[in-house]
């Protein structure tokens, strides 16, 4: 078997994923977007740790299958992952399933215009170990 030596200038480059998301109007408990600016001020291979670094900004995002679409591409991609979610977490009254609220997200629709919490766990078991960071700003209702 034949190693491969990786230096620095070979490392694969890094991803940061930077998820703001919370719905519209009176079901808003936090303002989560007004967070990304200054987040996205700071270096991407500062986030991930290298020399290289793709940053992806979701503000307020909508649709559930964007974000799992944004999810798995960040999650398939071979360097070190820096996921940041802010927003609001809210449980699905039919399923009792907890869900990142998006945009469109009501408690009646929630199911529907929600990221499931679990597919966000699923589409990070494919990571290698030691290569994601998950930092989550989150709040919940009660």
């Amino acid at each position: 078997m034949r190693g491969v030596l990786i230096t620095e200038g070979d490392a694969a480059p890094g991803t940061a994923l930077l998820i703001a998301a919370a719905p519209a109007g009176k079901g808003r408990l936090v303002d989560a977007s007004s967070v990304l600016p200054s987040l996205a001020a700071v270096p991407p291979s500062a986030l991930t740790g290298t020399r290289a670094a793709t940053v992806v900004e979701l503000a307020d995002p909508l649709d559930p299958q964007t974000v799992l679409t944004r999810i798995r591409a960040a999650a398939a991609s071979p360097g070190p992952l820096f996921l940041y979610l802010a927003g609001q977490l809210q449980l699905d009254r039919k399923q009792r399933r907890v869900h990142l609220a998006l945009a469109r997200s009501t408690a009646a629709t929630l199911r529907y215009t929600g990221l499931p919490w679990h597919w966000l766990a699923s589409e990070l078991t494919i990571r290698r170990p030691g290569t994601t960071t998950v930092f989550v700003d989150l709040v919940a209702d009660q």
